[in-house]
């Protein structure tokens, strides 16, 4: 194994004075290229109208408003079908008659 590398402190667990320096100056490397990566990235684009905008972002916009209410509409249909579906099983299974019905 040779000393004074990165590999010999990762892989070979070595902890000498020079496999500990050429981590200390991997990881110093590490994070300057990451800070440097930050610095230049792209903002994220927000996107107006949707439901992500609306709950992460707290936009009260009419596009995001809309998204919205459409999500809640969609849900309380979901829900109501589920209610109904339930209800309906329940009174099969009062009849006696619940495993011949679809």
């Amino acid at each position: 194994m040779k000393h004074g590398t990165v590999t010999g402190y990762n892989r070979h667990k070595c902890r000498c004075d020079g496999c500990k320096a050429a981590r200390a100056a991997y990881d110093a490397d590490y994070r300057a290229r990451k800070r440097v990566a930050r610095k230049s990235a792209k903002p994220r684009r927000r996107v107006h109208g949707t439901l992500n905008e609306y709950n992460n972002h707290r936009c009260r916009c009419p596009l995001c408003k809309a998204a919205r209410a459409a999500y809640d509409k969609q849900y309380s249909i979901d829900t109501n079908r589920a209610a109904h579906r339930r209800k309906r099983r329940a009174r099969l299974r009062a009849s006696g008659d619940w495993r011949t019905q679809p």
